[in-house]
């Protein structure tokens, strides 16, 4: 004999069934939204760390321009004209004690016109020359590039104006120096 009723037991099975569903429904939807809401909160923060690094590589690049800087040549240049040989010799020193001058030399001169001898490194301080030999007669105005090749590699360029004045001292005008020969510089 069964004491309980085949009548009595489908509904109440059901009922728990249509309960379970539902809990089941509503938790999955929790878990969806719980699921899209740490989804939301990775993305923003991944987009911080986005911009973090950003931020970085500008300070990274900054910090780099300002290295190189560092090693630019700090240089007293003195002249001197010798009109009987045609030769105006130019003697460099490179005051920046974090950075030596490994070489160096003028570019762009017509070497039709001119025989460069450039002298070695020499000293702490760092004084160097050119000696530009004219084959005719030399203007009263001269205008030199010259590249400085750095210890590190770096290059840097500058325009030299000589000024030639009958006696034997010249006027050495200096352009600041770049990093850039003239021919690549923007106007």
């Amino acid at each position: 004999m069964c004491l309980i009723n085949d009548d009595i037991q489908q509904p109440w099975t059901d009922v728990t069934q249509t309960i379970a569903a539902i809990i089941g429904l509503i938790a999955t939807i929790i878990g969806v939204y719980v699921l899209l809401r740490r989804d939301k909160d990775k993305e923003e923060q991944i987009k911080k760390l986005g911009d973090i690094a950003g931020q970085l590589n500008r300070m990274l690049a900054d910090s780099e321009k300002r290295y190189v800087q560092t090693r630019k040549p700090v240089l007293d240049i003195d002249g001197t004209y010798l009109k009987t040989r045609k030769e105006i010799i130019l003697k460099f020193t490179n005051f920046n004690p974090t950075s030596q001058v490994l070489s160096y030399e003028p570019i762009d001169l017509d070497r039709k016109l001119f025989n460069i001898i450039v002298d070695n490194l020499t000293s702490t301080h760092q004084e160097f020359g050119v000696m530009l030999h004219y084959k005719e007669s030399v203007d009263e105005f001269q205008v030199i590039e010259m590249k400085y090749v750095m210890s590190e590699g770096y290059m840097f360029y500058q325009i030299l104006r000589i000024g030639i004045d009958h006696g034997p001292t010249l006027g050495v005008f200096q352009d600041p120096i770049l990093e850039k020969p003239f021919s690549e510089r923007e106007f």
